[in-house]
């Protein structure tokens, strides 16, 4: 690893925004670690100071909508119209816990139909089978909406091909699970009730992180982790080849590098990198609150900065947060943050594209 040889930034290498649209949620899952900031939706951004945003902001690739739960906001197509247009995002990723599926449906039809270059992931986020998600999530029935979610958006594909639409490679499905103590222990039951009943295009896990609800939960061993990622692997492999062959050997290399890296976390509290938050990451919350990174503290609201995104992002409280997670090292388990961040090393990067040689020579 090796230092950075400032603390400001310039943008240049900005790759993912993480935008809360919302704080209202309808669920009340065990795992949040949000959950103190929860449906209270006091300053949340209109969709014309988050065009302000957006305007400020330069051209990148990954804008991840987040809550709060997102569908529960009316304008959510209308705010991710405005980054295809402004900053020019590749895809858009929503998590959803399922409990609203007609709009979820209405949300993914009009954003694919509204904006021809864009692809969008859907990712359900399902703790465990039916006993234990609506446990995890604090919702009975909510196991049952997710699936009747995932059911309407097939049924949305499959339309959409009839008409020959090419919507099967731009909408993808991907099932989200957020493991600990309590769920590890039924992965595996997991990974073939989805196979059996929802046509998925990946399936991937998230060690539990942060300061959650429910204080006796505990992340899964590092043990765990690496024995998640060995059935992971092995059924993505699946799911990965049928609509996304040809991307198979960089996604899994990705998925098995990352697995391992928050595996290496959890054994020594500290990642094997300099974490790129407050680089290649930036997280705006539903009260125009700007992050460096979900977990922790704001360093501005965008507001006192006339919405101008670059003088906030190095501000003086962001540039000493910026020196401090690169002297800390600030480590932790997020799959975002880890995810952007394993490029930036060039031990990680060798790894990856390795394995993903080695995986696309398998195919």
């Amino acid at each position: 690893m090796w230092p950075f040889k400032k603390h400001t930034d310039d943008l240049s290498r900005l790759d993912v925004a993480i935008l809360f649209v919302t704080s209202r949620c309808n669920a009340r899952c065990s795992t949040c670690f949000y959950w103190r900031e929860l449906n209270n939706e006091e300053g949340v951004m209109t969709l014309d100071e988050i065009r302000r945003l957006s305007a400020s902001l330069p051209r990148f690739t990954h804008l991840l909508l987040s809550g709060g739960e997102p569908t529960l906001r009316d304008d959510i197509a209308d705010i991710v119209a405005v980054f295809a247009r402004n900053n020019a995002i590749a895809t858009a990723d929503m998590p959803t816990n399922g409990l609203l599926p007609q709009r979820t449906v209405d949300f993914a039809g009009r954003v694919l139909t509204e904006n021809p270059n864009l692809r969008l992931t859907i990712g359900l986020s399902l703790d465990g089978l039916a006993e234990t998600h609506d446990a995890l999530r604090g919702v009975p029935g909510c196991f049952d909406k997710l699936f009747e979610t995932a059911r309407l958006l097939n049924d949305l594909r499959a339309r959409a091909a009839a008409a020959g639409q090419d919507w099967d490679r731009r909408l993808a499905l991907a099932v989200v699970t957020c493991l600990n103590d309590r769920n590890f222990g039924e992965y595996p039951r997991l990974i073939d009730y989805v196979r059996a009943h929802a046509d998925v295009d990946q399936m991937v896990f998230e060690p539990l992180r942060g300061q959650k609800k429910d204080a006796a939960l505990r992340p899964p061993s590092p043990e765990a982790v690496r024995e998640a990622a060995r059935l992971s692997l092995q059924n993505n492999r699946a799911l990965i080849a049928k609509r996304n062959k040809d991307e198979m050997g960089i996604r899994l290399a990705n998925l098995e590098v990352l697995h391992e890296t928050q595996a290496r976390y959890l054994e020594t509290g500290r990642l094997p990198l300099t974490c790129m938050a407050g680089r290649r990451v930036a997280v705006v919350e539903h009260n125009a609150a700007l992050q460096l990174c979900e977990l922790l503290d704001p360093v501005a609201n965008l507001r006192d900065f006339d919405f101008d995104f670059k003088a906030a992002w190095n501000c003086r409280a962001a540039v000493r947060q910026r020196r401090w997670i690169e002297k800390t090292p600030c480590s932790c388990g997020h799959c975002v943050i880890v995810g952007h961040s394993l490029g930036d090393d060039p031990v990680l990067r060798r790894a990856i594209e390795e394995k993903a040689a080695c995986y696309s020579r398998e195919e």
